[in-house]
């Protein structure tokens, strides 16, 4: 039953949107993330699965928004994200697990057989749950209503007692994005590893990451070059990893 909490996650798991889509409004409270990687040569068998829950879902009505991503460059593409977004952690007290999901849709014999079988294909997981820096997050046209195609994550790992350093150099950084119009999602881990923060990025295109402003140069005229190189210096002392990932949105395993 080891996916068994990786699916009943799945179902607490912001939607990833473009910036360059139509604004609706500010970006969630919090963003819960499954990440799933699947058994090597069984993703055909994992994506049935995800199908299998989604039209459970739908017979129930369970009408709640997943997005689901798949790992394109800076991991292994057998690695799947499965999003939702939410405000308040009361909105989840009622949401049912992937089990019950087919259970209720199928029966007791017929749900849980499609559990097994699912289960099966999945060589590990991971959930998270992150909190939006609103302080350091621009979206100058809001929140988007539809989801890019791709979505560039840097994820950074910071040694304990270095994170107002860190989030010294952030706020800058935030400060300069802002001043060139780039928007950018910033979050930090409650449920999960401590000391993690996150920035995403979104692109619809590969292309559009070529036309990227640069930031270092912005950086050094709005706060001086010898304070930045401070900054920098002492912000990036306590980074202990640090991973970029594009992931490409699914809409077929999404609901």
């Amino acid at each position: 039953m080891k996916f068994a909490g990786i699916i009943a996650a799945t179902v607490v798991a912001v939607s990833l949107t473009s910036p360059y889509a139509r604004a609706q409004d500010a970006p969630n409270e919090f963003l819960s993330v499954l990440t799933v990687t699947v058994t090597p040569g069984m993703t055909g068998q994992f994506e049935s699965f995800v199908r299998e829950i989604n039209d459970a879902a739908g017979q129930i009505s369970d009408t709640r928004t997943i997005q689901a991503y798949q790992v394109r460059f800076g991991g292994p593409v057998n690695r799947y994200l499965f999003v939702t977004r939410f405000n308040e952690w009361g909105e989840v007290d009622n949401w049912p697990s992937v089990p019950a999901i087919l259970i209720n849709a199928h029966g007791e014999e017929g749900g849980a057989a499609m559990f097994q079988a699912g289960t099966a294909a999945v060589e590990s997981f991971e959930s998270t749950v992150s909190q939006t820096q609103h302080e350091f997050t621009n979206l100058p046209d809001g929140m988007p209503s539809t989801p890019a195609r791709f979505a560039r994550i840097t994820r950074t790992e910071i040694a304990p007692g270095t994170a107002s350093a860190y989030l010294a150099l952030i706020s800058k950084r935030a400060e300069a994005q802002r001043q060139l119009g780039i928007p950018i999602i910033r979050r930090t881990l409650v449920e999960g590893a401590a000391g993690v923060y996150t920035a995403v990025q979104f692109y619809n295109t590969l292309a559009e990451r070529d036309q990227s402003p640069p930031l270092a140069t912005t950086l050094n005229e709005l706060f001086g070059e010898a304070e930045m190189a401070q900054i920098e210096e002492d912000g990036s002392r306590g980074i202990r990893y640090r991973e970029f990932v594009v992931i490409e949105h699914r809409p077929d395993l999404s609901r």
